[in-house]
């Protein structure tokens, strides 16, 4: 439907409704005869910013002609879901990319997945211009080059969005990227060939966000940072792993700056021939390198296998405070003590030795109430409250967001607030677990938690562990101890308790007031 639209300013932004599956361009745009791709012509030549929706029924849009093109010329087209978007599976059917941008085009893709594109540079996306993924996800899709899911040389912004099983056969298997890059609340995951690869002076700014399962032949799992600029901010890199060094992060000719990271269970060397090293961070030896760790737990990383510890490369570290390194022997010249750092633990005397992953977080990477997967902090872990709150910034919430507090008092009983080591925040925070999901933590969550006990845990004798759960049953596990029990009914009503009395207005309990 053409004509209907909004006034912003001094454009009317033009709104188009798809409401024809068929990969046509025949010139007809009469109701009930456009395209998607009829519909993206017609945007490129507005003046203005314009809307593309679908109509009632339609949820894929398979794609036989060739890549979709944006070119708009500066005004924002988004494309707004739920639809995929998808080369169609046909031994008739080429080679192609899903979307390209154009240099000066602006595109916004809006509860879109966008898959099984295949290209050299940019399998499912090429952008030159300015990239907007939000609440979407980019899946299955391979570059002959770089940039399995997508390839910016733009402005690239993941928000809320999910890049997943993509693969390339140089670098980037999910992103590539050499322009200004903003991930926030973001899956990366099980992609081939690095997660992330930020190169030619990008700047890359990754917050709130989860790296995980992806692999590389060569080097940097999850991320892979050649001539760029990388802030890492209150964000999990786990299980990731290369064959070479940096099964987590490799940074080469880069500055990177981890803040509230957990850097946990990255493997490097992963094809056992003794040429990697630094399973969760590698610096090359020579170059000109920064890698600048704060409140930054750095645990259970290895080589070759998991009986061989190996956190990060021998002096890749330039500075780091306030942080957590499970190794001394690969802590990248670290000392135990200084900046208020945390190198291993005691032998027994006046040495360190390696502190074991499972007294620090939990190993199991997972939905501890939010779907950007996290490791909870153990209450006996040397993590919590051992931050520096200086470094939080505004960062009101731990990875996981909404209610799950960034900075909260921990089980030390000092009543001072300080940060937890890593992204996530052990205690008030994860008990005040919103199990409804209405945004607002109330009695309706007690009253659900109790429900899930009377399920689940009674009829285990009180007690069943949390990956015996169904997924959405898992976050009333507030304490985050991997076990569901009376402990989190309480600790929940505790947390619920203290919330009513630092309201503004704490109800009263009855009693002699005069």
């Amino acid at each position: 439907m053409r004509g209907n639209g909004i006034d912003i300013g001094s454009y009317e932004m033009h709104h188009v409704v798809v409401d024809n599956v068929i990969d046509e361009d025949d010139l007809n745009v009469s109701i009930g005869d456009i395209s998607l791709r009829e519909a993206i012509r017609l945007m490129n030549t507005e003046v203005g910013p314009g809307l593309i929706t679908f109509a009632p029924g339609i949820s894929t849009v398979e794609i036989f002609f060739g890549n979709l093109t944006v070119d708009n010329q500066g005004a924002e087209t988004r494309i707004a879901g739920p639809v995929t978007i998808r080369r169609a599976n046909s031994e008739l059917v080429t080679e192609f990319r899903i979307m390209q941008v154009a240099s000066l085009a602006n595109l916004t893709l809006d509860r879109i997945i966008v898959e099984n594109g295949v290209a050299d540079f940019g399998g499912g996306i090429n952008s030159a211009g300015t990239l907007n993924l939000v609440n979407s996800t980019v899946r299955a899709n391979h570059a002959t080059s770089s940039g399995g899911g997508v390839y910016s040389t733009g402005s690239l912004n993941v928000v809320n969005s999910t890049i997943t099983r993509n693969r390339a056969e140089i670098a980037g298997g999910g992103l590539a990227t050499s322009g200004i890059t903003t991930i926030e609340s973001t899956t990366i995951s099980r992609n081939t060939n690095s997660g992330l690869f930020a190169f030619a002076g990008s700047q890359a700014v990754v917050v709130s966000s989860s790296l995980w399962g992806n692999s590389v032949t060569g080097d940097g799992g999850a991320i892979r940072l050649s001539n760029s600029q990388l802030e890492l901010i209150n964000s999990t890199v786990s299980g990731n792993k290369a064959t070479g060094s940096g099964g987590g992060i490799f940074v080469e000719e880069s500055s990177a700056t981890l803040t509230n990271v957990t850097l946990v269970d990255n493997l490097a060397d992963s094809d056992r021939n003794s040429t990697g090293n630094g399973g969760g961070i590698a610096v090359p030896l020579t170059g000109s390198h920064s890698l600048v760790l704060l409140n930054t737990l750095v645990a259970g990383n290895y080589r070759q296998s998991k009986s061989l510890a190996s956190d990060l490369t021998a002096g890749s570290v330039d500075l780091a405070i306030n942080s957590l390194f499970a190794d001394p022997a690969s802590a990248g010249g670290v000392v135990h003590g200084t900046n208020n750092n945390i190198v291993g633990q005691s032998d027994g005397g006046s040495g360190r030795m390696l502190l074991p992953l499972g007294k620090i977080v939990s190993p199991s990477l997972s939905n501890n109430g939010s779907s950007v997967f996290t490791h909870t902090l153990l209450p006996t872990s040397p993590a919590v409250d051992a931050g520096d709150n200086t470094f939080v910034g505004g960062l009101a919430a731990d990875q996981r967001g909404g209610l799950f507090t960034r900075v909260v008092d921990g089980p030390d009983a000092d009543a001072i607030a300080t940060v937890d080591i890593g992204a996530f925040e052990f205690g008030g925070a994860f008990q005040k677990e919103d199990l409804d999901r209405n945004g607002t933590f109330d009695v309706t969550d007690i009253l659900l938690n109790l429900f899930y006990y009377r399920e689940y845990a009674f009829p285990n004798g009180g007690s069943i562990p949390t990956a015996s759960l169904p997924m959405e049953v898992r976050p009333a596990d507030v304490t985050g101890n991997e076990v569901y029990n009376t402990d989190d009914i309480l600790f929940h009503i505790a947390s619920y308790i203290t919330e009513l009395l630092n309201s503004p207005n704490p109800p009263s309990f009855g009693g002699d007031s005069g």
